[in-house]
């Protein structure tokens, strides 16, 4: 996925295709903005990526690491809604209050099934409640935008959804190494600590 900026191609993560092939994937994006007398600044792109990029001649300016939190280590295995998390106290008066988390199967999450209104309910409710515009491309507002690839979370409480979580995965050499928590929509009247 990339956008046209004024100046360059702009992709905001590594292609998704076969991992031998990504910087040749690369390559021919470039190529395309060169034809178009842009650039291509693709981001962000994992060292084995970067490496095979420059190899196409390409240049990969590294520009920071991003920290890596891994829940099982920090957490170990226990469940986490009764064990680690429900210390926070947070978490501890939702729970209190009746309050689960649930992971949302994909069939769940389909146009016309209920659980996808209340959600989209929610989204709505929390984006008129947002005193900007959504910035677009990589800012923007789209939980169900390949949803397939997603994971989502959902918090009710009350008896109705009060938020939920879509995770993107983070993709290297063609894998999901991490997820990123995309989207967090709630409502505006949800609990401290719904989010």
């Amino acid at each position: 996925r990339y956008v046209h900026t004024r100046g360059a191609l702009v992709a905001a993560t590594e292609p998704l295709c076969a991992p031998e092939r990504r910087a040749e994937a690369l390559a021919a994006l470039a190529g395309h903005a060169r034809e178009q007398g842009l650039r291509l600044l693709a981001m962000p792109v994992g060292a084995a990526l970067a490496r095979e990029a420059r190899a196409q001649g390409l240049f990969a300016i590294p520009v920071g690491a991003e920290p890596v939190f891994d829940l099982e280590e920090y957490f170990g295995t226990a469940d986490l809604l009764t064990g680690a998390l429900a210390r926070h106290p947070l978490a501890r008066a939702l729970l209190k209050r009746g309050a689960e988390v649930f992971e949302a199967a994909p069939e769940d999450l389909c146009q016309d099934a209920p659980l996808r209104a209340e959600l989209d309910e929610v989204a709505g409710e929390w984006l008129s409640g947002r005193d900007c515009l959504p910035l677009g491309f990589l800012a923007s507002v789209e939980p169900f935008a390949r949803l397939e690839r997603r994971r989502y979370f959902v918090l009710r409480a009350r008896g109705r959804v009060q938020a939920f979580l879509a995770a993107s995965p983070v993709m290297s050499a063609g894998r999901a190494v991490a997820w990123y928590f995309q989207d967090l929509p709630r409502r505006c009247d949800a609990r401290a600590g719904s989010a």
